[in-house]
């Protein structure tokens, strides 16, 4: 094994590898989007990014590590390799935000003789634990039906996954901290903002001009109401064994998703307790201080959740929200329209005590007639 730092002094023949490792909700599938239709754009300018099997991400290189097993590492190993000596570009990226999650040592084995750089992006981990554990319940991959289930799983299995410190660290000592760039994913600390024109400038592209700009996000998210909504509706809709209702729960978030869109204004965040927020960010916090020491010069940039109390105009919206909802599930027919109308009775949100909300009132009383047949 070496003794001095990994990738110091590059000779002008090696080959140069950009791993892009995540975190997860740091606008990864964004920029792996944007790379993947502008993989030709890129080369242009001497960047080799890999389309395989169609998919702009580098998942097979986290399945090759993920489970430790040897005969994927040592099928895995030509296989980058080749990847990258036949490149016709002087520098090849790999992008997955779970990369993070795989052994640095393997990687480094694995990419031995090039001259490889890491690029991390982190976020706040209160908020990107619950933005993380809706994307996982708006796949599938939670029970939004079993909620109570679901948080119990992600807090013994993936809770210390956002624990950054400790990830970088290895990173760094099997690649040479100089080698990790190391990024906070927030608007007020990114190059023009957003995650892509960040993302282009620490791989050395100034300008993306003559590139396919995005226009839209890549990776939709659902809001506070429809999480609330579907988790009701999967969950009293009678018949159904635990996978059906996940699939149920899926398809309704992706007809929400592309019927009305997520309300900005209406984050998750807004659907999780101020206690269990302030719980997330405790769990992280003894590892902030060596982490900001590190890699953000002492700086402390991610900051304890606040109380957001909304106001009554927050409200307003939120009732109207949950009744377009309703409809839209209605119409669709899905689920019985007795199990919309009987969640929609129920919700706190629908309530109609406030008179200046005439149109919300007349929704509320007026019969849902739409027929359907049980999912």
């Amino acid at each position: 094994m070496r003794e001095q730092p990994f990738n110091s002094q590059p000779q002008p023949a090696q080959k140069n590898i950009i791993l892009h490792i995540g975190w997860e909700k740091t606008g990864t599938s964004a920029i792996q989007s944007f790379c993947g239709r502008n993989a030709d754009w890129l080369a242009k300018h001497g960047i080799h990014y890999p389309l395989l099997y169609d998919t702009p991400q580098h998942i097979f290189i986290h399945t090759g590590l993920a489970k430790s097993n040897p005969k994927r590492v040592r099928d895995l190993i030509p296989r980058v390799r080749a990847i990258v000596d036949e490149s016709p570009c002087q520098t090849v990226l790999f992008s997955h935000e779970s990369l993070h999650l795989d052994d640095p040592a393997a990687m480094r084995e694995m990419l031995d003789g090039y001259n490889t750089r890491i690029i991390a992006y982190v976020r706040n981990p209160a908020d990107a634990v619950i933005s993380h554990f809706t994307t996982l319940l708006r796949f599938g991959s939670l029970p939004a039906h079993n909620l109570t289930k679901a948080i119990r799983f992600y807090k013994r299995n993936l809770l210390p996954c956002f624990d950054y410190y400790w990830a970088l660290e290895n990173f760094a000592a099997s690649f040479g901290r100089e080698n990790l760039t190391v990024r906070h994913y927030h608007p007020d600390a990114l190059i023009g903002g957003q995650s892509i024109t960040d993302f282009l400038h620490q791989i050395g592209l100034q300008d993306a001009e003559g590139s396919s700009w995005p226009q839209g996000r890549a990776n939709l998210s659902i809001d506070a109401d429809m999480l609330r909504m579907v988790s009701r509706i999967a969950r009293a809709t009678p018949g159904l064994k635990p996978p059906e209702r996940k699939q149920l729960a899926r398809t309704l978030f992706d007809l929400l998703i592309k019927k009305l869109g997520a309300e900005p204004s209406r984050p998750v965040q807004k659907f999780v307790s101020p206690t269990l927020r302030q719980k997330l960010y405790r769990y992280y916090e003894p590892n902030l201080q060596p982490l900001y020491d590190r890699y953000f010069d002492s700086e402390a940039i991610f900051k304890a959740p606040a109380h957001d109390q909304g106001t009554e105009e927050d409200l307003k919206l939120a009732r109207k929200h949950t009744h377009s909802i309703a409809r839209t599930i209605q119409r669709a027919k899905l689920v019985p329209p007795r199990i919309v109308k009987h969640t929609l009775n129920r919700d706190p949100y629908a309530d109609t005590t406030d008179a200046t909300n005439d149109d919300v009132a007349q929704e509320r009383t007026a019969p849902l007639t739409t027929t359907g047949n049980p999912a």
